[in-house]
């Protein structure tokens, strides 16, 4: 399932690539082994979704990538906005 995913990624499917995803979780279980990396598959969903044009179901699944991650959402999108730090007001 999860090369279905990558193969719809790369030929611009999203909604096929969000779909195989959802599949791949559904045959984990609802208790799948907390070590598995599950956070990159809800990312990969949330992407999907983004780049399908369907910001507030991308917003879900970022949410539960970074809650899987242990990071909270809004310490995230702080550390993505700010940017690196510069010396001098430097460009």
């Amino acid at each position: 399932m999860f090369t279905e995913a990558e193969e719809a990624f790369s030929s611009k499917d999203y909604a096929v690539a969000v779909e195989k995803i959802k599949e791949l979780l559904q045959t984990l279980g609802p208790n799948p082994n907390k070590d598995l990396p599950l956070e990159l598959l809800y990312f990969n969903i949330g992407l999907g979704y983004l780049l399908n044009d369907q910001a507030a179901e991308a917003e879900a699944a970022f949410t539960k990538a970074n809650t899987r991650a242990g990071v909270s959402s809004e310490s995230a999108g702080l550390a993505c906005c700010k940017g690196p730090k510069r010396k001098n007001n430097a460009p």
